[in-house]
């Protein structure tokens, strides 16, 4: 296999949205399953699924490729996601659910900042993907969780190996993910 195609199946692997779904079931196993299978399946539905489905189905129409590799193309998939979020936000608490609102404030947040951001540069969301959740893990339960900021190295490696981003961009959606995430925790009460 070709480095060039180990790299490509890296960033399928370790994309946002499969990785969220990762931290989704982590998450909610961590808050002792509150709101049953009913919360895990909005919170990986509105965080990880739907997401997806927007650029999956753009992609098999040929309008796109999987990773939606042209800037001026992103806007409308931030503007999709974000929305994915409120709708995970409002499910949820509609019964009631709000142990999940930390969560998914802060992948709001981070989509905002990096839909600003997106304006002018290609900021890395397969970086901020793994750094704002793993941040979030390390913060609320335990500091173990750090490990998981290895899957960073493969990440970076495979998206400059594709030139789909420089350095700066995939160390700048990481920092931004983290610094959020951490702003977050730091200042807003958990429910």
């Amino acid at each position: 296999m070709r480095e060039e195609e180990i790299a490509r199946a890296i960033s399928l692997i370790l994309s946002p949205n499969m990785y969220s779904l990762v931290i989704c079931t982590i998450y909610w196993c961590l808050k002792d399953f509150e709101g049953g299978l009913y919360a895990w399946f909005m919170l990986s539905f509105s965080i990880s699924l739907l997401p997806f489905l927007f650029i999956y189905y753009d992609t098999r129409r040929g309008k796109i490729d999987i990773f939606v590799s042209k800037r001026e193309e992103r806007t409308k998939y931030f503007i999709l996601t974000l929305s994915s979020y409120i709708l995970g936000f409002l499910m949820l608490n509609i019964f009631g659910i709000t142990v999940y609102n930390i969560l998914l404030l802060t992948y709001f947040l981070v989509g905002i900042t990096l839909f600003i951001q997106n304006t002018r540069y290609k900021v890395s969301v397969h970086a901020a993907g793994i750094g704002g959740p793993t941040t979030m893990l390390v913060l609320e339960f335990d500091s173990y969780f750090w490990l998981l900021y290895l899957t960073l190295l493969p990440v970076m490696w495979s998206r400059l190996k594709m030139k789909a981003h420089s350095l700066t961009q995939l160390v700048s959606g990481t920092i931004t993910s983290i610094a959020i995430t951490f702003i977050v925790l730091l200042f807003i009460k958990k429910p």
